[in-house]
């Protein structure tokens, strides 16, 4: 089977939190992507206060529920029932905001850190992170952050789907 053709594409799931927290602090249940579920432990959703909420955010990515943890620790995971390719999200913060990617067993893949982006009167200056392992081994991500100064939103997860041409081609050779 060759590879050279980069004959693979992405099937990816975008999670807004939209529905959560019509009460704030409603805490986040797992999520069906279809491919994969998505949980989120000790995660809850936040409203803006200009929505009714107590959080102190704005022009979120997509209006007007986004998730946080505002007790300690200052690290939480995102958990994957199947392993995911890729991982990005937009975040808001004080400080610096540290994503990891583990496969399976536990070993770290990736890490990616962000500069805090807060402009002193509101959270609302919204930033991409991104973890990209080009195959399907992402099993759980960490994220780090100041508690209950920031928050995440537009969870985008993606696995790699070879094309029908490739899993042809390997059923030709193995004939």
């Amino acid at each position: 089977m060759s590879n050279s053709n980069n004959s693979t594409n992405l099937q990816c799931f975008l999670i807004t939190f939209e529905g959560l927290g019509l009460n704030n602090f409603d805490p986040v249940p797992s999520i069906n992507a279809g491919f994969t579920t998505a949980s989120f432990p000790g995660w809850v959703a936040l409203l803006p206060i200009s929505s009714g909420g107590t959080g102190n955010i704005a022009n979120l990515p997509s209006p007007i529920t986004t998730i946080f943890f505002k007790d300690a620790p200052d690290t939480r995971e995102i958990t994957f029932t199947n392993p995911i390719a890729s991982i990005d999200l937009k975040y808001v913060s004080t400080d610096t905001v540290t994503v990891k990617a583990f496969d399976a067993s536990n070993n770290l893949l990736a890490t990616v850190s962000a500069p805090g982006n807060f402009n002193g009167v509101v959270l609302d200056n919204w930033e991409p992170i991104e973890i990209n392992q080009f195959s399907n081994i992402i099993s759980r991500i960490t994220i780090t952050g100041p508690i209950s100064n920031f928050a995440i939103d537009n969870v985008n997860i993606c696995i790699v789907q070879a094309s029908r041409g490739i899993q042809l081609e390997a059923f030709q050779e193995i004939l």
